[in-house]
């Protein structure tokens, strides 16, 4: 938050949005919905970083709102990562996580944007999927993951109360284990978690209307 004004606009033609995250430099975003679809929007192109200048000098106090500009077209687009409607999506440095009602989350990599058009975004290369980390009882819409500050822990909850909890500190993909936070009276869709910035709590909200702490314990 530095000029207060509106820089840009993203307009989804797409059924209802679901997520959205920026990657770490804020030169991209990528947004994931109902049309099974993740996309790509660059944002380090010359008409947006003109606009991002332009409103460092805007007068808030003209009578005339700031001339924000409108952004259509993605970068990159695609459908091959999921076939259901997709609700949660993360970068995770170049790679992105993102999970649909399948009953896993998927790391991919996109293609390289570079020289890349929004006038013909289906014109690249298809994303290469790198991991597959299943889950069970986790198909229904709308139940989002969440990866910690650091981006070293990632975290899921299911539809009978269950969070599931990676480290993702490790060599390869291959090696991430997951480990299970349950309770007996914990029996309803975990819908959303977060993670504290040290990584030392976690937070579950369920649809029962129940907030659940979880607090990671040292090894004495």
């Amino acid at each position: 938050y530095v000029t207060g004004v509106c820089v840009f606009l993203i307009k989804l033609a797409s059924l209802a949005h679901a997520k959205q995250d920026f990657n770490f430099d804020g030169t991209k975003v990528l947004s994931c919905g109902m049309d099974h679809a993740l996309k790509i929007w660059e944002l380090d192109i010359p008409r947006i970083q003109k606009a991002i200048k332009d409103s460092h000098d805007f007068q808030r106090t003209a009578k005339k709102s700031f001339p924000s500009i409108s952004i259509h077209y993605p970068t990159y687009s695609t459908r091959d990562v999921h076939r259901n409607y997709v609700d949660c999506v993360r970068w995770f440095g170049r790679l992105v996580f993102s999970k649909s009602c399948e009953d896993c989350i998927v790391l991919w990599k996109p293609p390289s944007l570079e020289g890349a058009s929004t006038n013909s975004p289906s014109t690249l290369p298809p994303p290469t999927v790198i991991h597959r980390l299943e889950v069970s009882h986790c198909e229904i819409w709308y139940v989002r993951f969440s990866l910690d500050h650091s981006q070293k822990v990632l975290a899921l909850g299911n539809q009978i109360g269950k969070v599931f909890v990676w480290d993702l500190t490790v060599d390869e993909p291959t090696k991430l284990k997951t480990h299970t936070l349950s309770h007996p009276k914990c029996i309803t869709a975990v819908r959303q978690v977060t993670i504290s910035k040290d990584s030392s709590s976690l937070l579950s909200v369920c649809d029962n209307g129940s907030i659940w702490r979880w607090d990671k314990k040292e090894k004495k």
